[in-house]
C-alpha cells in the first residue's frame, strides 16, 4: 500500500525523510510507516555466488539466471555476487524498495566479475 505527500500527492518512497518532489519534511509517522522489507534482484544469464548480510547476520546465495530475495530492510544491507563458470555478459544487482524504486545498483561484465552493493535503510 502507498503512502502519499499530504502536500503535492507524490508517492512516498522507503528511506526517505522528505518528500522527493516538494520537499516537504515527513512526520514520524510517515517515515515509520516507510520503513520497508525491500527486495533484491540478481540479473545474470548464467551462473553466480554470493553473500546477503544484515543485523541480522550473513547468508550464501547461488543461482543460474535472475532471482528475486526479500529482505528485511532495517539497519545496513550488502549484497555481493560474483560470476562463476567462466559467464560472459552482465551481473547486474539492485536493492529495492516495497515500491520496486531502485535505491542502489551494481554492474560487472567481467569474466569472474564481482560486484557489491550497500543501502542502508532508516
Amino acid at each position: 500500500m502507498s503512502s502519499y505527500c499530504a502536500q503535492c500527492g507524490t508517492i512516498l518512497q522507503a528511506g526517505y525523510r522528505f518528500c522527493s518532489k516538494c520537499g516537504l519534511k515527513l512526520s514520524a509517522e510517515a517515515v515509520e510507516s516507510l520503513k520497508s522489507t525491500g527486495s533484491v534482484m540478481i540479473f545474470c544469464n548464467g551462473s553466480w555466488t554470493g553473500t546477503i548480510s544484515d543485523k541480522d547476520g550473513s547468508r550464501s546465495i547461488n543461482g543460474y539466471g535472475n532471482q528475486n530475495y526479500k529482505i528485511n530492510g532495517k539497519g545496513l544491507i550488502s549484497i555481493n555476487a560474483q560470476k562463476t563458470g567462466m559467464e560472459v555478459g552482465t551481473l547486474t544487482i539492485q536493492i529495492l524498495s516495497d515500491a520496486g524504486t531502485i535505491l542502489n545498483q551494481q554492474s560487472t561484465t567481467m569474466k569472474d566479475g564481482l560486484v557489491t552493493v550497500t543501502h542502508e535503510f532508516i
